[in-house]
């Protein structure tokens, strides 16, 4: 977490583990952040004192915090960066970008971490391909450090906003066929088993969504396998950055969108991703994979489970 932050530190772990198959990736220190908008006397820190004040008041005005977060939000969107950081911004884009696509993703000092996930708080932007499109995600993923839901979770929980410190990864983007979300428990009920849910396209399961559902014992006997109703999914634009939601056939809804062996092959690497994890942290784990079009097997991050 010293340097990329929690997501890139428990990245690190994930790829120590070669059935991971995890795709190349590195990361953005949040020093850069710290240095850009913290560290520095420049109207955007000026501003940042200001609304970490605001925030530690217990009779804060919302709405001037939410605007004051949202010209930050704006300055940061705004800024050029010195030759320097932009030189440095290069090789690493060049170097992950050579065969393709990537994805930009968030992660803060204290994300994905046992005592607070973070999770949805900050922005991800997938399928990105021209460097220009890379600095403008990389300036989105800053300035969600001071985005509504954000700014709403540092007051509930007394978190200064001062203290924030954004890395960000920049990983290679998969061609996925399906993707999803794999947990060492049943967040629902907390039984201890293997839950992978799952759709088709990139970033299957997102925001809430349902998808196709698979509970594995912890030797791995089938329990539960549920097909959800799926109208769309999400997948990368083929010739431009971003992603698009497109509509899912009918006959396609009614296919599962990994098979049961699929299942099983996942559910028997995040017991592997589990064992090594333990050192770390004890609890149950969250990870997000992807199956591309040739059926391997990727897995994307690993997070703590906090619920």
């Amino acid at each position: 977490r010293r340097n990329g932050g929690g997501k890139a530190a428990n990245l690190a772990v994930l790829s120590a583990i070669q059935s991971a198959n995890v795709p190349l990736w590195g990361f953005v220190s949040h020093s850069i952040f710290r240095k850009l908008f913290l560290s520095e006397d420049s109207e955007i820190s000026r501003s940042i004192e200001i609304l970490s004040e605001a925030c530690k008041s217990e009779s804060a005005d919302t709405t001037k915090v939410y605007i004051l977060a949202e010209r930050i939000r704006e300055k940061i969107e705004k800024i050029i960066l010195s030759p320097q950081i932009l030189g440095v911004l290069q090789c690493l884009f060049n170097e992950i970008s050579a065969d393709g696509p990537i994805a930009v993703r968030s992660s803060a000092i204290t994300e994905d971490s046992p005592g607070a996930s973070f999770a949805g708080l900050y922005d991800s932007i997938l399928n990105q391909r021209t460097f220009d499109d890379f600095l403008k995600a990389i300036k989105t993923v800053w300035a969600s450090v001071f985005s509504d839901r954000a700014i709403k979770y540092y007051i509930e929980k007394k978190i200064d906003v001062k203290n924030a410190g954004m890395g960000v990864v920049v990983q290679k983007m998969m061609v996925s066929r399906s993707s999803g979300t794999a947990f060492t428990m049943d967040v629902a009920t907390g039984y201890r088993g293997i839950n992978i849910i799952s759709n088709f396209g990139v970033e299957g399961i997102v925001g809430g969504e349902s998808g196709d559902s698979y509970l594995f014992s912890k030797s791995l006997v089938p329990i539960r396998r549920t097909l959800a109703p799926k109208t769309s999914c999400h997948r990368a634009l083929p010739s431009a950055s971003g992603i698009e939601e497109v509509s899912i056939s009918e006959a396609e809804a009614r296919r599962e969108s990994i098979s049961s062996t699929e299942a099983k092959r996942i559910a028997l690497i995040l017991q592997e991703i589990a064992q090594r994890y333990f050192s770390i942290y004890q609890g149950a784990i969250d990870t997000e994979f992807c199956i591309d079009p040739s059926g391997d097997i990727h897995f994307l991050q690993v997070r703590p489970v906090t619920v």
